[in-house]
């Protein structure tokens, strides 16, 4: 069964090459710093079905992640190829499903380089119940987390933390 995401019209931003980053929470990284968790590209209630990421071909992980630890909170950084949305395979109650999920770019206040990738679900066979939604999306974001790669663990993460704020600490002294 394929599933599209619904997106009003609206089409992929990307010709398929890019990649997104995405800034995962300390609390969803993992224990092993090589590891991405299965939880990366889990849309959470705040999310509306927008997982937000940013445009790698225009800043990199470390100035993503810089970028976004000014208000937010990160502990590692992956990527994944805008390619691997338009071919995202599960399995969820007996059934096989490919999931087409389209990558928009959205630039929001304090980062011009915001994107989302689009959750919004309409199935072609049968509509996915609000019950089976949560469900679904841990799937597919098990399936996106094994196609994505580790930019900045959490090691590292940790690191640049540390070296960003002994660096402004230093300059407000200045």
């Amino acid at each position: 069964m394929t599933v599209k995401a619904a997106t009003n019209g609206a089409v992929c931003d990307f010709a398929g090459h890019e990649n997104l980053l995405r800034q995962i929470h300390p609390d969803r990284a993992g224990d092993n710093t090589q590891q991405i968790s299965r939880t990366a590209f889990l849309p959470t209630p705040n999310d509306n079905g927008k997982l937000s990421v940013d445009d790698g071909s225009q800043v990199s992980a470390k100035d993503s992640f810089l970028l976004y630890t000014r208000s937010k909170k990160s502990g590692m950084v992956v990527s994944i190829c805008v390619s691997s949305l338009r071919g995202v395979s599960f399995t969820y109650k007996n059934k096989h499903y490919n999931v087409i999920l389209p990558a928009k770019k959205d630039p929001i206040k304090n980062n011009p380089y915001h994107c989302y990738i689009y959750f919004g679900f309409v199935m072609l066979d049968e509509k996915i119940e609000k019950e089976n939604e949560i469900p679904i999306y841990k799937a597919i974001s098990k399936a996106l987390s094994a196609k994505s790669k580790i930019e900045i663990d959490k090691a590292t993460a940790e690191n640049l933390l540390l070296n960003n704020q002994s660096d402004s600490g230093s300059q407000d002294s200045v």
